[in-house]
């Protein structure tokens, strides 16, 4: 029998949770990293856990519904966690005083996002032409220049009340879904990377258009999803086959086969598409019974060292055991073997669990909530004093702990490279201001000379 009651139960906690979080939108305090964070836990285990809530799709579900149902619970314990630490313990443990906008902030010109939306592009490119793993790493953090350049830019634009501007910068918002297509043959790193842009647009200029824009592109992405699923493989091929112009005709299968989804007539068949592909509480679920009933000892620590030791270079260690991905994790901890070439992301939340049990997720959420939390609030302080490169040194690392589909090896390794990207950019543009600074002093000093 299902245990509807802890269901609904759940869902209402996740309700709350969100609620919590639109009201730390409202304030106006952070730049969206906290509520990203938040969207893609939702899509990965909120969701998932929604559908059983639908009497007619329960009965019917390929899944085991206890295994849910199990998983589910552990998941609202790490949202409350995360909600909690994010919203309330970040701001009393770390204050970070958001400042009224400085008029220094206004007179910013746009070459420095538009240098760094282009950087981001390139970084694309580059990536078919490097093989080096060392090199990669940096070029793969290039990336997010993207949507940081893109933030910088509606920012200003915001800030200036230049409305052609901020147009074009809101029509940015599509790019990373289509690039990570056309160049990766995937949808999910650039649809997300979407998401944290919508949740920058609606934590800094909260109103009904950010409501709508929140709406359309989320209802937008979710009507190519059904299409994507169908057309991926096939698609896929030709994207790993190197050729770009080819890639890009290739998109036309997506636009010929494309529909906006009929809210009113939504089949139990694309319900099971969701569920299969998105709801990770089942992952979880077999985890803890795997656990529970003792086919595997619990890590006790063994992936967060792992995540500790991924700090360090290839370039330094060679032979560095750990590896980008998941690795063996989930077919470890659940006894499944997944097929050949099959993605499967072990999730904060799973790699939790195995770690340490309730208490190991618990623990780990309030820890990322807190880190989250400060990282949005002092990101949004620096954009507020118009201090653009101490934001992008915190902006671009907070970006690399939005990798919700991945393992803790993941996380830390991105947030290293962004933060080294993030670095170089900054001391590039230290270099050219003391240059230009250099040059203007000379200037007066012949000045004065001549007088």
């Amino acid at each position: 029998m299902i245990d509807t009651y802890s269901l609904y139960f759940n869902a209402f906690l996740w309700i709350i949770c969100g609620f919590f979080l639109i009201k730390y939108f409202q304030k106006k305090v952070g730049v969206g990293l906290v509520g990203a964070y938040f969207l893609q836990l939702f899509i990965l285990f909120g969701l998932g856990g929604l559908l059983y809530c639908i009497p007619e799709y329960a009965d019917v579900s390929l899944m085991d519904t206890e295994l849910v149902i199990e998983g589910y619970k552990q998941s609202t314990y790490a949202i409350i966690a995360f909600t909690l630490a994010a919203v309330f313990l970040a701001p009393s443990i770390r204050p970070v005083r958001i400042a009224e906008v400085k008029s220094a902030s206004f007179y910013f010109s746009y070459r420095l996002p538009i240098f760094l939306i282009f950087l981001g592009l390139a970084s694309f490119f580059l990536r078919k032409i490097i093989f080096m793993s060392s090199v990669i790493a940096i070029i793969c953090a290039l990336n997010q220049l993207l949507p940081a350049g893109i933030v910088l830019g509606l920012w200003q634009a915001h800030l200036k009340k230049h409305r052609y501007m901020k147009s074009i910068f809101l029509s940015l918002f599509l790019l990373p879904p289509l690039l990570s297509l056309v160049f990766q043959g995937f949808l999910g790193f650039g649809a997300l990377t979407t998401f944290t842009l919508i949740m920058f647009l609606y934590s800094s200029f909260p109103s009904k258009k950010a409501y709508l824009v929140l709406f359309l592109l989320g209802y937008f992405l979710v009507s190519f999803f059904s299409v994507y699923l169908a057309k991926r493989l096939e698609f896929r091929a030709v994207a790993w086959s190197g050729e770009s112009i080819k890639t890009f005709s290739a998109l036309e299968v997506f636009i010929d086969e494309f529909q906006w989804l009929d809210l009113k007539n939504i089949d139990i068949a694309s319900l099971q598409q969701i569920d299969s592909r998105l709801n990770q509480n089942i992952l979880l679920g077999r985890s803890i019974y795997y656990l529970e009933h003792g086919y595997e000892e619990f890590a006790k620590g063994e992936t967060l060292i792992d995540a500790a030791l991924a700090l360090i270079p290839r370039i330094l260690w060679p032979d560095k055991p750990m590896v980008g991905g998941s690795g063996n994790l989930m077919s470890r901890y659940t006894g499944e073997q997944f097929a050949v070439g099959t993605s499967v992301g072990i999730t904060p939340v799973i790699e939790a669990y195995i770690n340490f049990g309730t208490y190991g997720v618990i623990s780990i959420f309030l820890f990322l909530g807190i880190l989250m939390g400060h990282i949005d609030r002092k990101a949004k302080h620096a954009l507020c004093e118009g201090d653009q490169e101490r934001f992008i040194m915190w902006y671009m690392p907070g970006l690399g702990f939005l990798q919700v589909s991945g393992s803790f090896v993941e996380v830390t390794s991105t947030v290293f490279s962004l933060f080294l990207a993030a670095w170089m950019i900054v001391v590039w543009l230290k270099l050219k201001k003391k240059k230009k600074y250099i040059a203007y002093k000379q200037h007066l000093d012949s000045v004065y000379a001549s007088n």
